[in-house]
């Protein structure tokens, strides 16, 4: 046999090998469950059940509502509830019972199924899990505010601010401070990789205008971010809600 061959034949072996490691199964009496290396925020893999249709026409393929209970450990089943319907709808599943459903499926559907199945589960998640994002900064935002009135006059302090950057796109910054005619942006940030690189990339721009105001993310505890602080740091001052008022005028000043 040539090399060329051997080599063929060892490359389908070892994807063959990979390929098995990538989906898993877990087998009980009246169920099978494929795990899928789709991973939820939360740390869980997606995984889809299949079972026999108690009608006698093919099989049911269902997340039977384990993504559902994975939104109630971070607080964003409301948004995965709302969303989920509308998914379900767009890639032909039905959503009842917290579940995205395929039913009647045929034995050689149920890869494909299957697979849209965990599709639906991970993209509402996702949603779900954005939601609840936009949701919590804009409480971090609110008590951002809340800090800065304690330590600014609120006549120098302006919400929700359009400011235009070197790439000449209009960002919007939560919070505004003007200190005897120097303006400061104020972004509350958490230790969420979105938020992280979402308020470094508009801070970014603005860094690289000619005469950019000052810049702070404000956090609710360093050590949350790890290295990732470093990444905030590039294009920002870093403070704490909790820091003394002195921070925050000089900062502002």
């Amino acid at each position: 046999m040539s090399k060329a061959a051997i080599y063929d034949l060892n490359l389908r072996s070892a994807v063959e090998n990979a390929a098995k490691q990538l989906i898993s199964f877990d087998h009980s009496p009246d169920r099978s469950a494929l795990i899928f290396p789709i991973w939820l925020p939360t740390g869980s893999a997606v995984t889809v059940s299949v079972w026999q249709s108690g009608t006698g026409q093919g099989f049911v393929v269902s997340d039977a509502g384990d993504t559902y209970l994975e939104t109630l450990d971070v607080g964003a089943q409301r948004s995965y509830a709302r969303i989920a319907p509308s998914i379900a709808e767009s890639l032909g599943l039905v959503y009842r019972d917290k579940q995205f459903v395929a039913e009647n499926v045929a034995a050689d559907q149920i890869a494909g199924a299957a697979s849209v199945v965990a599709e639906a589960a991970k993209k509402a998640f996702d949603h779900a899990a954005e939601k609840l994002a936009e949701r919590r900064m804009e409480e971090a935002n609110d008590i951002l505010y809340e800090r800065l009135v304690s330590v600014f006059d609120r006549k120098h302090i302006a919400r929700n601010v359009s400011f235009r950057g070197a790439s000449t796109h209009e960002w919007s910054f939560a919070n505004a401070v003007e200190v005897q005619g120097h303006q400061t942006l104020f972004e509350a940030v958490s230790s969420a990789h979105l938020s992280i690189y979402a308020a470094s990339t508009k801070f970014q721009d603005v860094k690289r205008l000619e005469h950019p105001p000052r810049r702070v993310s404000a956090v609710e505890s360093r050590k949350d971010f790890g290295d990732l602080l470093g990444v905030l740091a590039q294009s920002s001052d870093v403070i704490e809600l909790t820091a003394p008022d002195s921070e925050y005028r000089q900062l502002a000043a």
